[in-house]
Order: C-alpha cells, then structure tokens, then sequence
C-alpha cells in the first residue's frame, strides 16, 4: 500500500486549495468520504483501523475532546463496550497553556494520554487525513463546577451540560481547547460538535421530557447575564421575554416564540444567539489556523434554520468554516431534508435503513453525490456490523465505478480480505 505524503502547511493557500480539502476543480457529483471514530476503535485490535483503507476513505474525523459516553465496540477484539463517564480528551494537556484557567478539560483517566495521537498515525498509516473531532459547549463536568457559564432558562433553571458560547471564557476555552487538539495529533483540521447554545434536551442524563416542540424552544431559550447583555442591545428587554416564556410553561401554552414575541423579538433574539456561535466559531477556526494555517475545518449544523434547542449552528457555521456537515435522517433524502441548501456534507449514521439493503445503500451514495455537497460522512467505524460493512463497501465501489466518489487516496493491493 502506498501512502500518500503528508503536504507541508501553506498559509498562503485558499481554503478550497488546502491539501486536504475536496478538489473544487473536479466539479458537482463527486464526494470524498470521511468516518468517524474514537480512540479505541483505532488502536491494535480496535478493529476500525482497516476499514480506513478498505473504504478508501479521505479523512477520519478522531475524538480528541468528547463528552460522556457508553459506546458499544462490536468491531474490538478485546471488549464490548467502552464506557467513558466524563467529559475528556484524549490528549495530554500542557500545563503552562492552562494554567490560571478556570475552564479546564479533565484527561481521559481510561485511555492512554497519548490515545489520540496514537489514533492520529493509525488514520495516516491507512492514507487518510486524520481531523480533530472536537465537542465545545457540551461538557457536563465543566458546567457543574462553573454553573455560571452555563445556559440557563426563563425560570432560571442552569443547564450544566451546555456552557453558554455567549460567556467570553468560553469562548477562549473553546478556541484553545481545539487549537491544542490539532497540535496534539497532529491532526489536519477540526470537526466541530455543540459550536452553539445547547437547549434543555440531554439525553445522555436520562432524560424524562416529553415535551413537545414548542415547549423544548421555549426552555431552551438561555437568560444568562451575556445573553441577556446581547438582547438588551437589541433593543429587547429580558425580563419580558422570560417572563411571556414562563407564563406560557405555566399555563401549558402550546405555542412557538414567533407568537408569543412576535416576528421581529424572535427574529432579533435569533440573531442574538447565532452572532454568539459565530463568534464562537469564527474564535475557534482563528486558533486552529494560527497552529495550523491550512488546517480543515469542519462544522456540525442544526437541523432546523432557526433551531432554538442549537441555534446558531447553521448559518453561522456555512460563513466561517470550510464545510458544513448535517446529519441525514431516516426517511430524508439529500432532496428533501429541510437543511440541503446549508449541508456541504451529509452525515449518514451506521443504523440508518438505507445500510440494510445493497440497492438502497448504492440509491443513497448516489443520491448524496448528486445533492451538490462534496463529501459523505460516515458515521461511526467503531460501531458497524460485518453485514453493514457489506453494504458501505458495496455502495462506495458502485459509485467509484461512476465516478460519483473520488478516488481513494491510496493505492489498494488486490488481495485485501473484508474487514473481520
């Protein structure tokens, strides 16, 4: 197998020349693939490693800064689940950055300090481009510690697993949290996770909701001091839209924030909590390209234009990073999900129904490289069944014989076996 060399750093290169980027010169109809993993799916005997060349995949977006998660490893050799019970990364952290800081990520206690770079060569060795996949505003362990720096609701309720991107020490905590991850694989450029305002849903905590859609935007509205700083300058008064909200909760008013502020107060607070993404997202990709300056960078979307639960995302992230990536849902096609005009990547998770059959997962590829994006995102390696295998690589081959999906980017031997 011969593995393509890495391309030195070039700050004079355009975001669409970055090495790593989707050739723009190849034109519509034609994708790269990245896929998703943790650490441990990449070590020896994580079993996610082959599939890198065996899919011929471009890029491998590797968690280098995550939240709490109970992941099942059906591909591992030696377990059959991993259970990380914190908020982590999976690199080691340089003091002389962090001190004084009050937002301070913890190590992953249950990895190697090394588990992300380690990760990071295992991607090379496979000739893709490895990319810090980097979760911001969601950790749980920060937000409990800093209560203050978190969202919090017209009833003053403070959610600890979303730290608000409206604080400023949030902001730089971001900004240096990916900057540091990029260095520490080294890795390529960053997939950014929770680049918004998280709301009141939080399933890793057991959630016991039920709430309709309207009342998930209505507490998911935050009324910390900068947010309501930013409504104030917007000519609005905090206090009223809090209050509209609780009366509403109250009384069981089933009705959207366009009708209980109006058009315009929605509209102005919107605004509001997507200029705090975007400066957030424009304060990350800053320090990413100051250690890296032709470094990739990717972000997670909403799935809704104007998303109280993770507003921000969609409009905010298509101005300041070079691809945007959305998730495509079961029963969605690229033509019909309400946010095709933002994705410039489609991210298909392992259990979506197209997997199960051959046709429909070559329909699928076929119809994402058709959309217009530049790249399918495969989500997750660590967590795919042989028989899912099966499917991916058949639908990929079938749309590398059309030309709909580039090349691989390394050369492939001919007697390679499926990945066990």
């Amino acid at each position: 197998m011969t593995v393509h060399p890495d391309v030195p750093s070039d700050p004079g290169r355009s975001a669409a020349d970055r090495p790593g980027s989707p050739d723009p010169a190849r034109g519509a109809g034609v994708i790269d693939l990245l896929g998703y993993a943790y650490p441990w799916d990449l070590e020896p005997g994580g079993g996610a490693s082959p599939l890198v060349d065996w899919f011929g995949l471009h890029r491998v977006a590797v968690a280098a800064a995550y939240h709490s998660v109970r992941a099942a490893t059906p591909r591992h050799q030696r377990r059959r689940f991993v259970e990380a019970p914190h908020s982590a990364v999976y690199f080691g952290l340089r003091p002389e950055v962090w001190r004084g800081r009050r937002l301070v990520p913890s190590p992953a206690e249950w990895m190697a300090a090394d588990a992300f770079s380690t990760a990071c060569r295992a991607v090379r060795a496979g000739g893709a481009r490895p990319l810090a996949w980097v979760v911001l505003t969601h950790n749980s362990r920060l937000g409990a510690a800093h209560p203050d720096l978190t969202v919090r609701n017209a009833f003053g309720d403070r959610y600890r697993h979303a730290l608000c991107p409206a604080r400023p020490e949030v902001v730089e905590y971001a900004a240096t949290l990916a900057s540091e991850a990029v260095l520490a694989g080294p890795a390529d450029g960053v997939v950014l996770e929770a680049a918004a305002a998280l709301g009141v849903q939080h399933g890793a905590a057991h959630d016991k909701m039920g709430l309709a859609p309207s009342r998930t935007d209505q507490l998911s509205v935050c009324f910390c001091p900068a947010c309501d700083t930013a409504y104030r300058t917007a000519g609005l008064e905090p206090d009223e839209l809090a209050g509209s909200i609780a009366r509403a909760v109250r009384d069981d008013v089933d009705a959207a924030l366009e009708e209980l502020w109006g058009t315009d107060a929605a509209a102005a607070v919107l605004d509001a909590r997507q200029d705090a993404a975007r400066r957030l997202i424009a304060a990350v990709v800053d320090a990413v390209r100051d250690v890296r300056p032709d470094a990739e960078t990717v972000a997670h979307t909403s799935s809704r234009t104007a998303d109280w639960s993770a507003s921000g995302l969609t409009p905010a992230a298509a101005d300041a990073t070079d691809r945007t990536a959305c998730w495509l849902r079961d029963g969605s096609t690229p033509g019909t999900a309400e946010e095709t005009s933002t994705a410039r990547a489609w991210i298909v998770e392992h259990t979506h129904a197209a997997w199960r059959d051959p046709a429909t997962a070559d329909r699928l590829v076929a119809d994402v490289a058709a959309s217009g994006v530049r790249e399918l995102q495969l989500y997750h390696l660590g967590l795919l069944r042989r028989d899912t295998v099966d499917t991916v690589t058949h639908a990929i081959r079938a749309a590398r014989r059309t030309g709909s999906v580039a090349p691989p980017p390394v050369v492939p031997t001919d007697d390679r076996a499926v990945p066990a």
